[in-house]
């Protein structure tokens, strides 16, 4: 284990270099405004795949919830009818509450199912809606993602075996080794709801500029408003 400390920093160093390159991408839609038909197909293509991968994950999450709700199940009757209990099967449920809401969150905001509050938003024709959904995504999700992403970086470093050349594992003594496969959810979390916020932004900008017609579900008129 002593050489995962280098190939956790070379492979830390490759994720910032890769951010930066990338990073040019986000502002990709406003392109489609003004270079219209050269950008709107090619991105339009990578948009589908994208929901694609995010109601995959979607799918996997319920999954998830529904093994949680069985994980939990077993704890409650291990711990009360034969009053025994582990640390992994604790955990499994953890583990499984963690994985379900990390890997829903880009498929709920492609099927606008976030909690929202729709006071102005529901009156709005499908173009002001666009519009509002492109500078939302662009002045504070894509911002707050990388946040997330910045500000995380050196736990996950660390769990991933930067500072001692070990991977992290869990405090019980009888939990599950996976505690730095259970950290690395949350920048998973947050790339998938970048790329999610880019694949809606794109189909924002693309009814902004008069090339579809047909609105991303989050600006649908028969989407159901949360609140």
């Amino acid at each position: 284990m002593d050489a995962l400390s280098p190939i956790a920093l070379a492979l830390g160093g490759f994720l910032q270099m890769a951010g930066l390159v990338l990073s040019p991408l986000l502002i990709l839609p406003l392109l489609i405004l003004f270079l219209r038909d050269r950008l709107a197909g090619p991105s339009l293509f990578v948009s589908d795949r994208i929901d694609a991968v995010s109601r995959a994950l979607l799918k996997i999450a319920g999954w998830l919830g529904l093994f949680m709700a069985a994980a939990m199940l077993a704890n409650v009757i291990m711990r009360y009818v034969y009053g025994i209990g582990f640390g992994w099967a604790r955990e499994l449920w953890i583990y499984a509450f963690a994985g379900c809401f990390m890997l829903a969150s880009a498929g709920a905001l492609q099927t606008s199912a976030h909690v929202r509050v729709d006071i102005l938003f529901a009156g709005m024709d499908l173009k002001r809606k666009a519009m509002v959904d492109l500078a939302g995504t662009l002045l504070f999700l894509f911002p707050l993602m990388i946040l997330i992403l910045h500000a995380y970086a050196p736990q996950l470093s660390y769990s991933w075996g930067s500072a001692n050349g070990r991977l992290e594992l869990s405090r019980e003594t009888d939990g599950l080794p996976f505690s730095f496969l259970f950290k690395t959810l949350v920048p998973v979390f947050a790339v998938s709801m970048i790329l999610q916020g880019w694949s809606n932004a794109v189909r924002s900008a693309c009814i902004i500029a008069g090339l579809t017609d047909t609105p991303a579900p989050a600006l649908a008129d028969n989407a159901e408003p949360h609140a």
